[in-house]
């Protein structure tokens, strides 16, 4: 038995198995290529990763609990908290019990939000004494870590959008070495100018969908982008619309 091809075959079915659910703008993937961002919002079915990659993201998901465990225990993480015996949702603060049943088992689940054209799910949202942060959780190999990358240019967008969604302007970018879990904790403060250049964008991708054409291609996006068979395809705006069936009035809500 290979039991490592049969878990990489698991972790590909279940994204083939993935129902794409209708979406915004994803705040994550601001700095993708236009084309891209339109692909997503079109639904087209993207190749799917090599299994070595679900793994790396796996991983992040990981941390990402962990962290979240955290602040719970802390008594300080807003959002949602699913109970495990009745399904029900209770929302609030670092939740103890189910509002329904009183049961103690407990799933804390990101807050989806989906606004102003944009969606995503922040990391976590941090409730200090009433004083509410968003907190947006990464994590990077020892070498990566303790070199001088604009960590703020590389993830502020994703908060700003955050901000934008949900009127938070505080947040913390918190970063985790893989190797030895030191941290780097990062404040960011709203900016405007961001917020603008964000709108911004939201407004442009508008336009193409008003006109049923997909943005030029950037060639030194595309080695890794997971849209590139349909790219490389020359499929019309209009050709992969009939193909996911996806209405103007789903565009008009969703962006």
């Amino acid at each position: 038995m290979d039991i490592a091809k049969l878990v990489d075959d698991y972790l590909v079915k279940n994204v083939e198995n993935r129902v794409t659910e209708p979406h915004g703008v994803s705040c994550s993937g601001l700095d993708k290529c236009n084309r891209k961002i339109i692909y997503g919002l079109l639904r087209a079915i993207p190749s799917v990763p090599d299994p070595k990659f679900l793994k790396v993201l796996e991983n992040g998901n990981a941390v990402h609990k962990r962290i979240q465990g955290y602040l719970r225990g802390m008594g300080i993480l807003e959002g949602n908290f699913i109970c495990q015996d009745c399904g029900a949702i209770t929302k609030g603060i670092s939740i103890t019990h189910c509002s329904e049943c009183k049961s103690f088992y407990l799933n804390y689940e990101e807050t989806s939000i989906m606004k102003n054209g944009l969606s995503g799910r922040p990391d976590a949202i941090i409730n200090k004494d009433g004083e509410r942060y968003i907190g947006e959780i990464k994590s990077t190999k020892d070498r990566y870590f303790y070199s001088s990358p604009p960590w703020h240019y590389l993830y502020g967008r994703q908060i700003q959008a955050y901000m934008l969604m949900t009127g938070i302007k505080k947040a913390f970018l918190i970063y985790e070495n893989k190797d030895n879990q030191a941290w780097k904790i990062i404040p960011i403060e709203y900016n405007p100018k961001e917020i603008k250049s964000i709108q911004l964008k939201i407004d442009t991708l508008r336009d193409y969908i008003k006109r049923k054409i997909l943005p030029i291609r950037i060639p030194q996006n595309c080695k890794y982008c997971n849209y590139k068979t349909i790219c490389d395809s020359n499929k019309t705006f209009e050709d992969i619309q009939k193909e996911t069936k996806i209405t103007f009035e789903e565009f008009n809500k969703n962006i």
